[in-house]
């Protein structure tokens, strides 16, 4: 059963009944299960969105079919639009999280340019190793990033890439106005056995830099790069069969 955050659990205990039904009409209709230990039994309660809507059953099909019914009633009610995103109750944090684990994509590091460029942590040479990554991925035109980061890669003569380059590509990138989030991420390479099965190691991954004006687009590229990496990896497995097939 879907798990509320803190921040959701907090707003919730202080939100008025029409806001609790509010958040709870967008769903999922659930189940919660339980298992007493002394009776040996399991127990099931209907529940929408997270929050148990009434006592336990031992039928989990009656449970669902009151939480789907419950959740139908809540479309038809005139309630209030919540600003989930504003209120910190949208539980994006979750949902991606849960995107990763679909995808295999970690997301390994954060940099907040627009913090960065407004305390002169690119200054000088002697950066974080985060930073030192970055600044090596933008100003090696030889190696291959992905398309979000292609705009704030500048072009510099040989001579220009001294020590003083972060403070170049600082320059380059507020001139440019790039403040957002560029993000290092990474995926395993995956072996396939079949077009849906696959075997991997997190020590053999594929790494990238993506970026987006909002962490929320920077995320979406993210998980675009990884679903080009899976292609890339399923189309090695097709095109090896076929050259078997071939043969």
């Amino acid at each position: 059963m879907l798990k509320l955050t803190k921040n959701q659990s907090t707003w919730f205990e202080n939100a008025t009944d029409q806001e609790q039904k509010a958040f709870m009409r967008k769903g999922p209709a659930e189940v919660a299960q339980f298992f007493n230990i002394k009776t040996e039994k399991e127990s099931f309660a209907p529940a929408v969105r997270g929050v148990r809507i009434a006592g336990t059953t031992e039928d989990i099909n009656k449970a669902q079919k009151y939480a789907e019914e419950f959740l139908d009633k809540l479309q038809q009610e005139d309630l209030p639009v919540l600003d989930e995103y504003s209120l910190g109750i949208d539980g994006s944090s979750v949902t991606q999280a849960e995107t990763c684990y679909e995808k295999d994509l970690r997301i390994e590091g954060v940099l907040h340019l627009g913090s960065l460029l407004a305390t002169d942590a690119f200054e000088g040479r002697c950066l974080e190793n985060l930073h030192d990554e970055f600044i090596d991925i933008l100003i090696s035109e030889s190696i291959e990033i992905e398309e979000s980061m292609k705009p704030l890669r500048p072009s510099f003569d040989d001579e220009e890439l001294n020590d003083d380059v972060g403070s170049l590509v600082a320059d380059f990138l507020l001139s440019h106005n790039f403040q957002g989030f560029a993000v290092y991420i990474s995926c395993p390479v995956k072996k396939y056995h079949s077009d849906t099965s696959a075997s991997y190691s997190w020590g053999w991954k594929r790494t990238s830099w993506v970026y987006g004006e909002s962490f929320e687009e920077a995320f979406k590229n993210a998980t675009a790069w990884a679903d080009r990496m899976k292609q890339i990896d399923l189309d090695k497995f097709k095109a090896k069969q076929e050259e078997t097939e071939t043969n």
